[in-house]
């Protein structure tokens, strides 16, 4: 599979729109899809130009539209199935973020929906867990199932390309909604076993990360953990309406944005 990545962004120049594609592809290749026995999708920067018909497309663009202001990014599937996303440059670097370094760079945001997009398109599913989620002393029976979310902001995961350094997404393990496992369920921890604040339990959320759960439908919440940007969580929570955060918690329909 083939995604292309069109950029449509003034605040993203070319040369760095590059160097976050292959930085992403590197990350599907050898993070991601050994993690999951899966064939990683091929990440192809085709600039300003059109991508061919009925093909899969990642989009850099400035800013969402009316009534999705501060959405970093989101990814859904067109009618006939192929892949489209879109990544928001401007939510990010207004809040002080890079283009490609640290934990909320827009690199990190081209990462988190390319792997979502790739583990999980139709994001639309929820995990029992057993109730063996236990966060700030209250059993959760259900989690949402995200790739990211879990470890979204956590810095460390670097890979060089181009003579640049990228941050890219952390991702949880497919062992992560496995009840009865033991052990690392995140990228970073997997391969960093000593690391503070690795998520070494199923379910469970890393400081710099969050989960949406839930004991019964229609009384969902978002946790957050302790290092979770404060910006980042008001836009989640109050200023995108179309938010997958927003969605998994009002029950506003079906859409993947977020």
């Amino acid at each position: 599979m083939v995604i292309f990545v069109q950029n449509v962004s003034k605040r993203i120049g070319d040369n760095d729109a590059a160097v976050m594609t292959e930085a992403v592809h590197q990350q599907l290749a050898q993070q991601v899809a050994p993690s999951r026995r899966m064939v990683a999708p091929t990440l192809t920067f085709i600039g300003k130009s059109t991508p061919p018909p009925k093909s899969n497309v990642m989009y850099l663009a400035d800013d969402p539209e009316k009534g999705d202001e501060g959405i970093e990014g989101y990814h859904d599937l067109s009618p006939d199935g192929y892949i489209r996303g879109w990544v928001f440059a401007s939510p990010s670097l207004d809040n002080g973020a890079q283009m490609l370094e640290g934990a909320n760079s827009v690199c990190s945001v081209l990462s988190h929906e390319a792997i979502e997009a790739m583990v999980d398109p139709w994001a639309n599913y929820w995990v029992d867990t057993g109730g063996k989620l236990v966060l700030d002393g209250h059993v959760y029976q259900q989690v949402a199932y995200e790739a990211c979310d879990p470890v979204e902001t956590d810095d460390g995961n670097i890979i060089e390309v181009m003579g640049r350094k990228c941050t890219l997404s952390n991702f949880v393990l497919p062992e992560w909604d496995n009840m009865n496992f033991s052990g690392p369920v995140d990228y970073l921890t997997s391969i960093h076993p000593d690391r503070v604040g690795g998520v070494n339990l199923p379910f469970q959320r890393s400081e710099g990360g969050y989960v949406i759960v839930r004991n019964r439908v229609g009384v969902e919440q978002a946790l957050f953990g302790a290092r979770y940007p404060q910006w980042k969580k008001e836009l989640k929570l109050f200023k995108n309406r179309h938010s997958r955060t927003n969605r998994r918690l009002r029950h506003v329909g079906w859409m993947m944005k977020g």
